[in-house]
């Protein structure tokens, strides 16, 4: 018999069978309290693990969402309104609650953790999931509460940022933190999904809400570089000096955010007001007179904070339109570059700081004496405002498996204990691959410390080797003693140096100043011959974790460039150059990484000194001696 049902009729169809359904399965009971969208997703993901890992589910009964909390007030008074849970059991049946329907998701996970070997190591699924598939599920552990050390926390994943595995693993990794930009509505669906915290915008928005045509009526509004107004505001900053261009920008943002309510289905209750991606501010003299502060003080050019001071002031007058209009809005702002050091005024109180450290000596902690502009710079932060979101940069260069971790515990111990901030999130790119891009050797090299460092934003009081030998164990399973030795011995090289280390990092650079040089290429790759072997009969994904894992390692050892002492530039004050650092024999890369460096076939010179106020560099190109040119006859088409 044939049926052909219309497209709602089938919807509805599906929905009958799943109540039916719902709520047993050979008697594995779940029901949820719940009808967020968190909560039920807490739901399907409770069926479908306990699924996936075993053949015969545990003959309990398992209650979910926020509505149970009331029924365990000792851990309600202790989680208060985190997006922390608790696991309990009551009368033969296991409860996980939590004060928000995200945490009751996170108890899931946790849950599933604790009764089983599972580990979401990466995004992608077929070398990310790992599990030993059971005959029965056993409940060994449903007593247990943990909230986290940082109320937002997670990754800013940027790149393409519309890949929904990279997002469900943010939610697995506790992390309620999301996309850079939820422009798409499946990302928006994704994060309502999953409890991440939405904004209506992000980014270097403030180009963005200077209309185009205020140009023409009001060119005083935009910064003047070298005598000249620049319409191309994303590649300069406005002129911050001028309050009217400010409001300009403010009632802009209102019209923005009413346009966007009207257009998104899911709420928002974030706005941003971001300086664009460059330090070319305004040259005018109005920029550059003396500010007179609240208290009376004097805030003059030069000043480590001047440009701060005036920033501000700018920001603080362009947020007012905002505010009157939506009350209920936070609007988010960097402390960033030229903003970085924090300023001689108030900020007004609906600002959330994103506080970027990002050009500090990753390889140590903000604490130590080789960061110190950092580490005071954040304690002035944090008596500036509480509103402090900790911005880190670990997602960056992680196509060499540079050791964050081990650094970044001791940096979130402190701004968390000494400092008191509560927020804190990383730029990262998605485990995938596009039409254009490639990003999945990035977790090839470094899975492992986004894992542990997604760990460590939730309690960072946790030893760190814990968190390391966890994903070790559950990751490589037989094959971990050797990849125990692998990392340590990465760890050793990495800190055995104390060059500046960055976001911008060169992994070939990187892979020949720690693993060739040092002369450990060799013991690393039998690190990783040896996990192959062992794991050669274990579960495809460990296998392909470690594969891949291989190819990058030998994609990085053998395309090291012969790594030169480090170049140290000379102060020349005269300007004349003399004694400058001279690179010569330059190579030109090549397409291919086979080839990647290609002896260039004519000679440059390139010479570089600074005054401590600009940087000078000067290409000599030389080429054939004039006699020996020859010029050919223009041959004019038929």
């Amino acid at each position: 018999m044939n049926m052909k049902i219309s497209k709602n009729k089938f919807m509805a169809f599906g929905l009958v069978l799943a109540a039916i359904g719902a709520g047993t399965c050979e008697g594995f009971e779940v029901k949820c309290a719940g009808s967020s969208q968190p909560e039920q997703r807490a739901e399907r993901e409770l069926r479908r693990w306990i699924g996936e890992i075993s053949e015969t589910p545990p003959p309990v009964k398992f209650n979910l969402g926020v509505a149970h909390l009331k029924l365990f007030p000792e851990d309600r008074d202790f989680l208060g309104d985190s997006d922390g849970y608790a696991v309990r059991t009551r009368n033969g049946e296991v409860y996980i609650v939590s004060p928000q329907p995200r945490g009751v998701l996170y108890g899931v996970y946790d849950f599933l953790e604790r009764n089983s070997d599972i580990i979401w190591a990466r995004p992608e699924a077929s070398c990310g999931t790992m599990f030993t598939r059971t005959r029965k599920f056993e409940v060994k552990e449903a007593d247990f509460r943990s909230k986290p050390q940082f109320q937002m926390r997670g990754w800013w994943i940027c790149g393409p940022q519309r890949d929904a595995a990279s997002e469900y693993w943010n939610a697995r990794m506790k992390c309620n933190a999301g996309c850079a930009n939820m422009r798409y509505a499946e990302v928006r669906q994704r994060a309502v999904e999953c409890g991440f915290l939405i904004g209506g915008v992000q980014g270097h928005n403030l180009p963005s809400l200077m209309p185009d045509a205020e140009y023409d009526s009001h060119p005083e509004y935009f910064a003047q570089i070298s005598g000249v107004r620049r319409r191309d505001a994303g590649s300069t900053q406005f002129c911050f000096s001028n309050l009217d261009g400010a409001r300009v920008i403010g009632e802009t943002a209102v019209k923005s955010i009413a346009e966007k309510r009207k257009q998104w289905l899911e709420p928002f209750d974030h706005w941003a007001l971001k300086q664009a991606d460059n330090q070319r501010n305004c040259e005018c003299a109005a920029c550059a007179e003396p500010i007179v502060l609240p208290d009376g003080r004097i805030s003059k050019k030069g000043d480590a904070n001047f440009l701060s001071n005036r920033t501000f002031i700018y920001l603080n007058e362009a947020i007012k339109p905002i505010v009157a209009a939506y009350p209920d809005l936070r609007v988010d702002t960097f402390a960033y570059q030229f903003t970085a050091p924090p300023p001689d005024i108030k900020l007004h109180p609906k600002f959330n700081v994103s506080y970027c450290p990002f050009v500090k000596n990753d390889r140590f902690s903000v604490t130590n004496s080789v960061n110190s502009r950092w580490s005071e710079r954040s304690k002035q932060w944090s008596m500036a405002t509480k509103n402090i979101m900790w911005r880190e940069y670990w997602g960056c260069a992680m196509a060499f498996p540079r050791q964050h971790s081990l650094v970044a515990v001791h940096d979130l111990r402190w701004i968390r204990s000494e400092l008191g901030f509560t927020r804190v999130y990383s730029e990262t790119i998605p485990d995938c691959k596009t039409r254009k891009y490639d990003f999945r050797p990035r977790w090839d090299a470094s899975a492992m410390e986004q894992w542990v460092l997604s760990r460590l934003m939730w309690d960072p009081f946790r030893p760190v080797e814990e968190y390391r030998e966890e994903f070790i164990r559950r990751a490589y399973r037989q094959a971990a003693a050797p990849m125990r030795r692998f990392y340590a011995m990465i760890a050793d090289s990495w800190f055995s140096d104390s060059a500046m280390t960055n976001y911008r990092d060169d992994p070939y650079g990187n892979a020949s100043r720690y693993f060739v040089r040092p002369g450990i290429a060799g013991k690393l790759l039998a690190c990783l011959d040896e996990a192959e072997k062992l794991a050669a009969g274990d579960i495809a994904a460990t296998r392909e974790l470690i594969a891949r894992q291989k190819v990058h390692f030998k994609d990085l050892i053998d395309n090291a460039g012969k790594l030169e002492e480090p170049l140290v530039v000379p102060c020349i004050r005269d300007g004349s150059g003399a004694g400058a650092q001279v690179i010569k024999g330059l190579q030109r890369v090549a397409k291919s990484r086979k080839e990647r460096l290609i002896r260039a076939k004519l000679n440059t010179e390139v010479s570089l000194w600074h005054d401590h106020k600009d940087m000078y560099v000067v290409f000599r190109c030389f080429g054939p001696p004039p006699s020996t040119l020859e010029a050919k006859e223009r041959q004019d088409p038929a």
